[in-house]
């Protein structure tokens, strides 16, 4: 099997246990050794049937629940520090009265 690089999303049926799997700076390769079939799957404006709908993988919920804890932690800490800054400048002001 020739080695090539597919720059469309296919959803593969594998037969191999000797699947890889590797992390990389920008996210996961996944190498196949073997295939049993290849389905081609592209978003469309107009799908041909009506009852057709599109979602995003289980994977991509996890990412936006973590991306949406850290969103809200970092929220958090910026309130805390702006609450601890108000502190300091009005203790400072105090200091300056005296």
């Amino acid at each position: 099997m020739k080695k090539s690089k597919v720059a469309i999303q296919t959803k593969c049926l594998s037969d191999s246990q000797d699947d890889e799997i590797t992390e990389t700076k920008k996210g996961y390769l996944r190498t196949l050794r073997s295939i049993s079939k290849v389905y081609d799957v592209s978003a469309v404006s107009l799908p041909a049937n009506d009852y057709t709908e599109i979602s995003a993988r289980s994977h991509c919920d996890g990412e936006i629940a973590e991306i949406e804890a850290e969103r809200l932690q970092a929220e958090e800490e910026a309130r805390k520090l702006a609450e601890q800054k108000e502190i300091l400048v009005a203790r400072l002001k105090g200091l300056r009265k005296e």
